[in-house]
């Protein structure tokens, strides 16, 4: 949303005022409660980089007025709310730290530092930040997964958690490699048998 036109629209965030975020807010909570009503279907929230909800301080206003919980992105919330983009960055464990209960489906994804400094440094899009292959194995990033496998134990996270690889360029065979690499790691770490 930040780097391009939303719908007919080609406002930023910034120019978003209270009575808008309102409206986007109670949306979104309208529909969580009709899916729930409708379905029995519980509906979350993926924050996003480019999206209307990314910051940390987006994603708490959306979660406490809309009563919300999310499908939480490892990488995109380290990418977006990550400090100087060095190893042990401790925006994502430090998010579910604070907010548990809001965490009900995880993707697992991490960032290089090296490419998230050259994206910051050069005033790169996050287009640009994905060709260059920023969202990286779990193992290379800068989210350190073990202290994460680690919260995840103490909060008795009961969630989901699915290995998910931006690769734009990725064939399936590159994917699948990809896949079967992280699963070895998180298997490694203890994550998941």
């Amino acid at each position: 949303m930040d780097e391009s036109d939303v719908g007919n629209y080609s406002e930023k965030k910034l120019s978003i005022d209270k009575d808008t975020w309102r409206r986007y807010f109670t949306i979104l909570r309208e529909m969580r409660l009709w899916t729930k009503e409708q379905w029995n279907v519980e509906t979350l929230y993926h924050p996003h980089i480019k999206s209307l909800i990314e910051t940390e301080e987006e994603i708490i206003n959306m979660i406490n007025f809309c009563d919300m919980r999310l499908c939480f992105d490892t990488g995109h919330h380290a990418y977006v709310n990550g400090g100087e983009a060095v190893y042990g960055d401790i925006s994502v464990v430090g998010f579910i730290k604070k907010y548990p209960e809001r965490i009900a489906y995880l993707h697992f994804k991490n960032v290089d530092a090296v490419i998230r400094k050259k994206v910051r440094d050069e005033n790169l899009t996050s287009d640009a930040a994905f060709d260059l292959d920023v969202m990286c194995d779990l193992d290379a990033g800068i989210i350190d997964f073990q202290k994460l496998k680690t919260l995840l134990d103490e909060i008795n996270y009961q969630g989901i958690g699915v290995i998910e690889m931006d690769m734009p360029r990725a064939d399936a065979d590159h994917a699948y490699a990809a896949a079967e690499r992280n699963l070895r790691y998180l298997r490694t770490i203890g994550m998941v048998p």
